[in-house]
């Protein structure tokens, strides 16, 4: 029995390992094929684990309810992959990481983001060493056929590493995801997750940084957090000083200092200036995965144009009432929403679905997993 569970928790650890490694990759004409495995061995997972459908209403089957009117216009809008990956992202997803009846123990999670975080890491650190030493752009995408990543302007000859990510932005997002998960949910920050913070900052991405400020603050906690931040700061701003003379750490800190008229900046977040007060503005346009950059290219532009006012309201309510999603938690989710919209990447629904069951857990809850594992472990050893 034991043996059959450690098997379960090796093969789960490695899918949630695909799912947040992988899930950049896009293939011209197929899409997302580590979504699709990752799927498929979800459902595997599910008939190996006998995994019992309760009757009873779960907060993702509300989600889903509230999604349903939303989702069907987004077919009729030509955007049926977008709509149907939301409805498997919520639906199923969501739906099995989220349910508190698995019982997903916090020890058999934790090395699966470890793990991850740290292969993830230090990959990136091998393409910037062998950008720097050798002059190569390591492009995992295009090595496999994928569609290439964003990482490296030829012509610019402007370096920024993403790993085995498409661009920087997205490597920082789903770090930001992992590590929130170790540092926040589980309360368990250790040199993994510092190597892991570490990475974000050299991707150059500006929303990587204000990611690293967010989980900096988690990590060490409010009153530390102003003790370390002046000292980094000082330190960050003579390390790029006297880089200056280099291209990529030159246009980094013009963007940062010039950040209100940043072209990257301008057209993530938009202007009040594009919006729109009229019944679709209330009511929204359905799922559309292009049109909704008219408002602004992240997920709070994506929620407000699909969904409208009246529908992203029902969404907080959901959250408030149904979910009971807690402050700190929210404040994740929120910062999240600020960059490009992740839900049709399946990482993103295992990440929600991971951090809303797991919300109650902290050390005290590690250390009572471990006491009934050794209890049961001895129970074995005396019957046998």
């Amino acid at each position: 029995m034991l043996l059959k569970r450690d098997l379960e928790n090796y093969f789960l650890s490695f899918l949630i390992f695909i799912v947040f490694s992988f899930s950049d990759f896009y293939f011209s004409g197929i899409g997302r094929v580590f979504d699709y495995l990752f799927l498929v061995g979800l459902f595997v997972y599910c008939f190996a684990a006998q995994i019992k459908i309760s009757k009873k209403m779960s907060s993702s089957t509300y989600l889903v309810v509230i999604l349903s009117m939303w989702l069907f216009v987004g077919m009729l809008n030509q955007s049926g992959l977008a709509s149907l990956a939301i409805f498997v992202g919520a639906g199923f997803v969501f739906f099995f990481f989220n349910r508190k009846s698995l019982s997903v123990e916090p020890k058999s999670i934790d090395p699966a983001l470890k793990v991850t975080i740290f292969i993830n890491a230090s990959i990136l650190i091998v393409q910037i060493l062998i950008f720097y030493r050798l002059g190569s752009y390591l492009d995992f995408h295009s090595m496999v056929g994928s569609i290439e990543s964003r990482g490296f302007n030829e012509s610019l000859n402007y370096f920024r590493p993403s790993g085995l990510f498409q661009e920087p932005n997205a490597y920082c997002t789903a770090m930001f995801c992992l590590l929130s998960l170790r540092i926040v949910t589980l309360g368990t920050p250790s040199y993994i997750d510092y190597f892991g913070w570490l990475t974000m900052i050299l991707t150059q991405s500006l929303w990587g940084f204000g990611a690293a400020i967010l989980l900096f603050w988690f990590m060490v906690g409010p009153k530390r957090f102003i003790l370390f931040l002046i000292p980094i700061g000082i330190t960050g701003y003579f390390l790029f000083s006297s880089s200056m003379s280099s291209l990529e750490n030159s246009i980094t800190m013009t963007r940062i200092m010039n950040i209100g008229d940043d072209s990257s900046r301008i057209a993530r977040y938009g202007s009040l200036d594009n919006l729109v007060i009229d019944i679709f503005f209330l009511l929204g346009h359905g799922i559309d995965s292009s049109n909704f950059q008219s408002i602004a290219a992240n997920a709070f532009g994506f929620l407000i144009y699909c969904f409208g006012v009246f529908g992203f309201i029902l969404l907080i309510l959901w959250a408030k009432f149904i979910q009971k999603i807690s402050l700190k938690h929210a404040l994740l989710i929120a910062f999240l929403l600020t960059t490009f919209p992740l839900f049709s990447y399946m990482y993103f629904w295992v990440w929600l679905g991971l951090t809303l069951t797991l919300k109650n857990t902290d050390r005290k809850l590690n250390q009572s997993y471990e006491k009934v594992a050794q209890f049961n472990e001895a129970q074995i050893g005396h019957i046998s």
